[in-house]
């Protein structure tokens, strides 16, 4: 029991080391917006991009300002404020999805001691629940119906919301 309880321990902190890392290292803007929750392609990220930072411009450019604190906020503008965007929406979501997490899990272990198929419990929460959990256990669910291993799906949903909670 002690040699399992260290293990366990060992395999929990190597999950947090790793969560750590990912959270270091810089993601793609696909990848930021998969985490944020917007499934569309990158195109439109930089439509709106340039959409922002020309509406920005059309003030700065009205303004009294020095010429370099202009081009300074437009390049903030085009690269900054976008991605800001993006990462608050992608915090918005990993905060509601933990909100029901813990339930949902629960529900499942129940489901499976009950007897039931570790598919059925996953549809459950996709079922039962609302919001970025939802959506992330129906993708879980229709990656099984296709023939993913549910490791895999899970490994999936864990790279979309990169939470510690998650990659346990």
């Amino acid at each position: 029991a002690a040699r399992h309880k260290a293990e366990l321990a060992r395999k929990l902190k190597e999950a947090g080391a790793e969560s750590q890392e990912r959270k270091k290292d810089k993601a793609s803007i696909r990848q930021m917006m998969q985490m944020a929750g917007i499934d569309a392609p990158v195109s439109r990220y930089w439509v709106f991009s340039a959409f922002f930072a020309t509406t920005v411009s059309v003030f700065v450019l009205l303004s009294a300002w020095p010429p370099i604190a202009k081009m300074f906020i437009i390049f903030t503008a085009f690269f900054g404020v976008p991605k800001l965007f993006l990462k608050w929406k992608a915090a918005r979501r990993q905060r509601k999805f933990l909100e029901e997490f813990a339930d949902a899990l629960d529900g499942m272990v129940r489901l499976l001691q009950a007897g039931m198929p570790m598919s059925e419990a996953v549809a459950m929460g996709a079922r039962e629940f609302t919001g970025p959990l939802k959506e992330e256990m129906l993708r879980v669910y229709e990656n099984q119906k296709v023939g993913m291993a549910l490791g895999e799906a899970a490994l999936l949903m864990a790279r979309r919301i990169p939470l510690t909670e998650v990659h346990m």
